[in-house]
């Protein structure tokens, strides 16, 4: 599936937990197994919303230091950053490397940078940089960050629409992106649709293994069984 989701299906992948999405792709596609997802811990901002769901824009920052760039040509930056998150399709994930060592050294993101990311298109954030504003920050708008902070510092954009890496998780302008409390992913598009056909899959598989489980007569031999029924199960 080349063409961008639609609003439906959109909506559809944000009923879904990270992890759910995660076993889909193992069953769909096996190749992609061990890589694709975030492997160390978020802090989820607010995980009682939805997943979010949406295309990546990518983006890099810096707080350790001022900006090298003239104020000219910093504000020109900033309008074609501007213009990026803008553009199609939508909706879009905001996904931000903080190239400090240690990142963390000044907030990207509160309550303005939010509103305006959000009036752009996108519904949330994924991001080894810091937050804050927790408090005001605008409803249905989901941070994947890595913990509060107090200041700005010279937080500052570097490049944007370039390959970015947070928590171990390389991401690409325009990769569809699914995310809550356990981390992220990239979901390979021509999943989508195939979606039911493997939770069904997973389905037969648990149930195999959860009768033996369930059953008041349960043995280690049963148990044996239940994994050999579960491994001939096909998608």
């Amino acid at each position: 599936m080349t063409e961008p989701l639609t609003t439906e299906e959109i909506s559809g992948l944000r009923e879904y937990s990270t992890t759910t999405i995660s076993n889909v792709i193992e069953v769909l596609v096996p190749d992609r197994r061990g890589r694709g997802f975030t492997i160390r811990p978020v802090t989820c901002a607010f995980p009682d919303l939805k997943p979010m769901v949406g295309y990546a824009k990518t983006v890099t920052i810096k707080a350790s230091e001022r900006s090298s760039l003239s104020a000219e040509a910093a504000q020109k930056q900033r309008g074609d950053y501007l213009d990026y998150l803008a553009a199609g399709p939508h909706p879009t994930i905001s996904v931000v490397q903080d190239v400090d060592e240690p990142a963390g050294q000044g907030t990207f993101w509160g309550k303005r940078n939010a509103v305006v990311h959000k009036k752009l298109g996108c519904d949330g954030v994924l991001t080894n940089g810091i937050m804050r504003d927790t408090n005001t920050i605008i409803p249905d708008f989901q941070l994947l960050v890595a913990g509060l902070g107090v200041s700005h510092s010279f937080v500052h954009t570097i490049e944007f629409d370039t390959p970015v890496e947070v928590y171990g998780l390389t991401v690409s302008s325009g990769d569809l992106i699914h995310g809550d409390a356990h981390g992220a992913v990239i979901v390979p598009p021509e999943v989508v649709r195939e979606i039911p056909k493997a939770l069904d899959y997973l389905k037969r598989r648990g149930a195999a293994v959860g009768d033996a489980l369930d059953d008041p007569g349960f043995t280690v031999e049963k148990l044996k069984a239940a994994y050999q029924l579960a491994d001939d199960i096909k998608v």
